[in-house]
Order: structure tokens, then C-alpha cells, then sequence
């Protein structure tokens, strides 16, 4: 069983790069509850028996329902993190992402004390610049005015920099990437063959 968590800064692809991999599967259900309008996750499945064996169904938490996805659509971040628990309990691969669920170290700690050797994390990393392009293009799409203040996307990306010694000193593997290669790494990850 693989938990990938991926990260990096606004505009960085995150989301996108999930999405690609949503794309791989055959079957995609919504996990929904009552008290939510978009669904709290997926469950992905592949009957194309392109994997190599054991192959295991992959859980996604948060929705992509909007521009921006994953657990940053969990108003809690604890609650992101015991979704996530739940579901790699049950067996699944689990596959994340968002700004709110990197932040937070102890409950990437937690997770790594309770699935030892499962944790993978996927850095996407890159200019500062093609972010805040990125950032930019993703208001301009949605009718919203271009940000005038940049400085929360440098701060996020040198965060994210910051962070990846101290993910290492956890005994969490991390793989730092551009956009492309992140992709195919997690791709590996899950048992992607082709």
C-alpha cells in the first residue's frame, strides 16, 4: 500500500497532475455524505489490468470539482488527514495534495508512525515565475481580477523548499521534480506500468 502525498506551491500543478492520474482509471465512484454538496473523495478503480500484481484501488480525498482541489476542499485539515487514515486502513493507495495538508507536519508525522514505509512525497518544483503565471492564467479563466501582491506564492514555494529536509529527517522518501517527471513518478508510484 503507497500514501503519495503531493506537493507544492499555488499555481505549481498539483491538482492538474491528479487529475492526470484520474484519468488512468476505468471506474471512478464519489465517496459522498449528507452533510457535503461535492463529494469527499474517490474511489478509483482500473479493470484494464495494466497493473503489475498486487494491484490495489486508489483513494483521492477532497473533490475536483473546481479549479483548486484535494484537501484544501476539507474545511479541517485534521479531518483531511483521518479520512486519509481511513481509507489506506481499509487498503487502498491514497494519493493527496493541497496547500492546507502540506502544512501540516505533525499530522504527516502521525501518519507516518501509523503506516511506516508507506509514505512517499512528490514535490513538484518550479520557478517561482511559471507559478505565479500559472496563478494568474487560473483568475483570469475564472473572471477574476490578476493578483497585484505575489509574495504569498514565493513564500509558499520557499516553504515548500524548506520543508523537504525536514520530511527526509521523518524517513519519508521525497522526490523533487518538475511538473512532468512529478507526474510520472507518481504514476510509478501507484503501479502504473504504461
Amino acid at each position: 500500500m503507497k500514501i503519495v502525498n503531493v506537493r507544492g506551491t499555488h499555481g505549481s500543478g498539483k491538482s492538474t497532475l491528479v487529475r492526470e492520474i484520474m484519468k488512468l482509471y476505468t471506474d471512478v465512484k464519489e465517496v459522498r455524505k449528507a452533510i457535503r454538496r461535492r463529494p469527499l473523495g474517490y474511489i478509483l478503480q482500473d479493470w484494464s489490468f495494466r497493473h503489475p500484481i498486487p494491484y490495489r484501488d486508489l483513494f483521492i480525498p477532497g473533490h475536483y470539482e473546481t479549479p483548486c482541489g484535494g484537501c484544501d476542499t476539507i474545511t479541517i485539515v485534521d479531518d483531511a488527514y483521518h479520512i486519509i487514515e481511513e481509507y489506506a486502513r481499509k487498503d487502498y493507495n491514497v494519493l493527496f495534495e493541497g496547500i492546507l495538508a502540506q502544512h501540516s507536519m505533525p499530522n504527516l508525522r502521525r501518519l507516518n508512525e501509523h503506516f511506516p514505509g508507506a509514505i512517499h512525497v512528490v514535490v513538484i518544483d518550479m520557478p517561482d515565475e511559471f507559478a505565479i503565471e500559472a496563478v494568474q492564467y487560473r483568475r483570469a479563466a475564472a473572471g477574476k481580477p490578476p493578483l497585484g501582491n505575489t509574495d504569498n506564492i514565493r513564500k509558499e514555494a520557499r516553504g515548500v523548499r524548506n520543508s523537504v529536509n525536514k520530511i527526509a529527517d521523518l524517513g519519508i522518501p521525497v522526490d523533487v521534480l518538475d511538473r512532468e517527471k512529478a507526474l510520472a513518478r507518481v504514476k510509478e508510484l501507484l503501479g502504473w506500468t504504461s
